[in-house]
This record gives structure tokens, sequence and C-alpha cells, in this order.
């Protein structure tokens, strides 16, 4: 028998609306610093977009920081640990409901309760995504911030163009990762959780 349980603090939910928000600002001002084009006039567009996307980055990182002290000062940290014995059996299980077993109706392996938050799947793709591919985004992005592009040019090395192609592939990597996350939210009719703080026992961990 399934039951409803407050499985969201506020502070989750705010942390989840704002970083919604500077994502989106992130990759559009991003994008326009990728495609800006010096010959076809657009120097104080990418400029603008240069300003709003280093001030989206700092209060993300500000945002991060107060996401890692909440897990580690909270309940919510205990959603990102693991047992690493059986893991990959595990992920593998979750794996094969996702590809196989829900298009059969089978009953998810790992379904969410008051003490499962996420799958091993989700498990290890969150971990994955805040633990090492967030911080190394938000490190080569303020070395960019602090670091002229011409710096490298006498020395044979452009350290510039190194952090900047880095950036690049850790920015791609969370785009996608958030196109996923919204697409399985959707789909997985966990959006009404994330915005009243409730999940239902028996509900598929996404």
């Amino acid at each position: 028998m399934s039951s409803n349980y407050y499985h969201y603090p506020v502070w989750v939910r705010l942390w989840h609306l704002v970083n919604a928000i500077l994502c989106i600002l992130l990759i559009i001002t991003g994008l326009m610093i990728f495609l800006h084009d010096p010959v076809a006039g657009t120097a104080d567009v990418a400029a603008g977009g240069s300003r709003l996307h280093n001030v989206s980055g700092i209060i993300l990182t500000v945002s991060y920081l107060g996401f890692f002290a909440g897990n580690l000062f909270t309940e919510n940290g205990k959603h990102y640990r693991t047992r690493l014995r059986g893991s990959f059996s595990r992920f593998l299980k979750q794996v094969r409901h996702y590809l196989y077993g829900q298009f059969r109706g089978e009953e998810a392996p790992f379904p969410v309760d008051s003490e499962r938050k996420f799958n091993p799947v989700q498990k290890g793709t969150y971990a994955g995504v805040m633990y090492l591919v967030v911080p190394f985004l938000i490190i080569t992005g303020t070395l960019m911030m602090h670091s002229d592009p011409a710096d490298g040019l006498s020395s044979g090395f452009d350290i510039y163009a190194v952090l900047d192609i880095l950036h690049i592939v850790l920015a791609v990597i969370v785009t996608l990762f958030l196109l996923v996350h919204l697409f399985i939210s959707i789909t997985g009719r966990h959006l009404m959780s994330i915005v009243s703080g409730w999940s239902r026992s028996g509900q598929a961990g996404g």
C-alpha cells in the first residue's frame, strides 16, 4: 500500500529553483560566448553575455557550496552515500529495468521510499556530477576568469585554451545531465514532488 511522505525539504526545493534559473542563464550566455564571431560586429553582445555568465557562475558557486554544506550537515546527505559492495550489480539491475523491464510492466527494482530518494543509477550519476563534474566546472571557470588568453602565448603553452576546452566539455556533460534529469522527472511524474516536497512510497525512482 502506497503512502505519502515528506521527502524534499524547503532548502532542497529552493536550491533546485535557483540552480534551474542559473543553469539556463549559463547555457544561454555560454552559447553566446562560444558562437561569438568578432567579424560580425557582435563584440558588445559577447561582452554582455560574458559578464552575465561570470556573475551567474559566481552565484552558482555560492549555491553549490550551500548544497555541499546542506548535504554535510543534514539528513539529505545520506542519499548520496552508497555501499561499494554489490554496487555494480545493483547498477546493472537498474539499467536492465530502464532498458527492458519497465516496458514489460515489471516493478522497479529500487522504488522510491522514505529511506531511498535515488535508485542506483541516479545515485551514481548524481554523485558523479555533483561531486566531480560540477567542482571541476567551477574550478576551470574561476581560473578562466582570472586568466588572460594571451598569457601563455609567449611560453608556447596556451593554458587558457586548455581550460576553455575542459570547461566546454564539462559544460556539455552537465547540460546533457540536466536534459536527461528533466526528461526522467517529467516521464516519471516527479515534478510535483520537488514542488510540494511530498513523494509517494512505491513510486519508481525515475
